[in-house]
């Protein structure tokens, strides 16, 4: 998402008082190009996804800055591992409201 975008998120789950958490996913960009074209072999994935979108998106990407309230998890990781961080965070917030 973009800056512009992140904000509007917040703004809502702010105004509804819903604890949020936007979770910065980073893996290198090789990897992230080698997951597409491994599911683009699997004739019965639904992914429409295609490298040069991979390329696209990095391009355009806005990073977290450290004002916001952002996890950032290694997608080269144990998604298990990721989950257990997310969900502790948002039990346990690590900032002020």
């Amino acid at each position: 998402l973009k800056a512009a975008q992140r904000d509007v998120c917040a703004r809502l789950a702010e105004s509804q008082e819903i604890p949020w958490l936007m979770v910065h996913c980073d893996c290198p960009s090789e990897t992230a190009r080698q997951r597409v074209r491994d599911r683009q072999r699997q004739p019965d994935h639904p992914s429409e996804a295609f490298v040069e979108l991979v390329d696209e998106q990095l391009a355009q990407r806005e990073l977290p800055t450290f004002d916001e309230r952002n996890l950032q998890v290694d997608g080269t990781d144990n998604s298990d591992e990721n989950a257990q961080m997310v969900t502790q965070r948002l039990i346990k917030p690590h900032y002020a409201s």
